[in-house]
């Protein structure tokens, strides 16, 4: 007899985030989800998702508090899929400056910093849909599905990658430009928020963990 092993997709609990709208799009597209917060779960799945809502420094300090941060960083490094998703995206760089400072994962090169240093007088929050440009653009031939939609945002920080080939994707936004995608080896990650951006955002997810749909 062949026995089969459960691949699931891993979204992690570090008790920050509303979690419903994220597990609700991933078994929409046919894949099993698990949404823990343990040690075990992380170290059996196929794939982990960083979540998307709350502060920086408390969602890594909830990280730490649950002895997640060196399995986070063990699992990105054994080359199994990493998906961070808006809050979750900052969480993998060095540093963020969301009331004060805070290390990160440091899975990325790079801080997290305020969109009001770029522009002063920006509108923050950044709230509603935008479009995301590529940097390159043989890139672009290969992802044109992604780059040709709008995607749903709600962040007042932005990530600053130190090696700039890390940037899948760059947003401009009341006079200024951000990095919204990176995408570094086994990692990918968003700005902004694909199970709530309607069909756009579920292909995207749909796309990235094709080789875990039933």
């Amino acid at each position: 007899m062949v026995v089969r092993l459960s691949k699931y997709i891993l979204i992690l609990d570090y008790r920050v985030s509303n979690l419903f709208s994220i597990s609700n799009a991933i078994t929409s597209i046919g894949c099993d989800v698990k949404v823990s917060s343990e040690k075990k779960d992380l170290k059996n799945a196929s794939a982990i998702i960083l979540p998307g809502v709350g502060s920086f420094p408390k969602a890594m300090g909830n990280i730490i508090d649950l002895n997640l941060d060196e399995e986070i960083k063990k699992f990105a490094k054994s080359g199994k899929q990493v998906f961070g998703i808006c809050l979750g995206m900052q969480l993998l760089f060095d540093k963020s400056y969301e009331f004060g400072e805070t290390d990160g994962l440091a899975l990325i090169s790079g801080d997290i910093l305020p969109l009001a240093s770029l522009k002063s007088d920006i509108c923050s929050p950044h709230i509603g849909w935008n479009s995301v440009i590529s940097v390159d653009q043989n890139i672009s031939k290969k992802n044109e599905d992604f780059y040709k939609n709008p995607y749903y945002f709600v962040h007042s920080f932005y990530a600053e990658p130190k090696d700039k080939e890390d940037i899948f994707s760059n947003t401009n936004y009341d006079g200024i430009s951000f990095c919204s995608s990176i995408r570094k080896d086994n990692i990918f990650a968003t700005q902004f928020h694909p199970e709530k951006s309607g069909k756009f955002g579920i292909n995207i997810l749909r796309k990235y963990f094709a080789a875990f749909i039933n």
